[in-house]
């Protein structure tokens, strides 16, 4: 089964996800590492080295989309979409935890 809106809401801890839009923490930043040819995220934590999958997840997180349009873009024409959308979600939830990520309730003007 799908992941609803109610999901989303309990797994963000944020009532109403539907108009939670997430962007990347104000002090974090998605860069290309030449020296590794790999993206990191410059955060407080150091530089994070993430996977392709997460930097797909990660290049939507721009306070322009809500939770729900980042899952429905990146689960487009995937043969387990239930499977990813709850990879993407588990991912988004990790990085609002550690502060990479923050919610916004509705998109900047």
């Amino acid at each position: 089964m799908g992941m609803g809106r109610g999901d989303a809401a309990v797994g963000l801890g944020v009532s109403g996800a539907a108009d939670a839009y997430i962007a990347t923490a104000d002090q974090t930043r998605l860069v290309w590492e030449p020296r590794g040819s790999c993206h990191v995220l410059q955060c407080a934590d150091g530089a994070i080295q993430l996977n392709p999958g997460a930097v797909q997840v990660i290049q939507q997180c721009n306070g322009e989309h809500t939770l729900m349009q980042i899952i429905a873009r990146l689960t487009r024409g995937v043969e387990q979409p239930t499977q990813l959308a709850r990879d993407i979600q588990e991912f988004v939830q990790t990085a609002l935890a550690r502060g990479w990520l923050q919610v916004r309730e509705r998109a900047p003007v």
